[in-house]
């Protein structure tokens, strides 16, 4: 009898779309474009779904996360806490979303550990993004296009 191998991230991509992802996290990271931002805001209507993110890839500069090793990627959260939009329905990204947002950002570290022979201690930060109250959240969809995102344009 065979065992199912879970899947470390949403299949929510075709097996083209898998294949340009790793390529694009093989390409070598450039540290001169860095800090990168990418965003993406996603907004499904018919399936009552909406995520945003803002996230930005820099150069990890803090010696004690550096000193202290296990591994060349680091993360913080420091989402912006001002209004977006003036609207009472799409509010400023708090900290209860968090989990959705990091469990997608270790994938892509992951995936780069694998791919790239990157050895420059980089930090991902989520700087912004809102939900909505009236829809279910969309973060993980959000979050891996905002990562391509920023992987491309490392790459221009």
């Amino acid at each position: 009898m065979s065992n199912i191998i879970p899947a470390i991230t949403k299949s929510i991509f075709t097996y083209k779309q898998h294949k340009d992802i790793a390529e694009i996290l093989s390409s070598p990271i450039v540290i001169q474009k860095l800090p990168i931002v990418g965003e993406s805001k996603i907004f499904k209507s018919a399936a009552e779904r909406y995520g945003h993110v803002i996230i930005k890839l820099s150069l990890e500069t803090d010696e004690n996360i550096i000193s202290r090793g296990g591994g060349y990627y680091s993360y913080e959260w420091i989402p912006e806490t001002t209004d977006v939009n003036g609207s009472d329905v799409i509010i400023p990204l708090n900290n209860s979303f968090e989990k959705h947002i990091i469990d997608e950002i270790k994938v892509f570290a992951t995936l780069l550990e694998i791919l790239n022979k990157n050895t420059t201690h980089l930090r991902f930060s989520v700087i912004g993004g809102s939900y909505r109250i009236t829809e279910k959240t969309f973060f993980e969809v959000a979050t891996i296009e905002a990562m391509i995102q920023i992987f491309k344009k490392m790459r221009q």
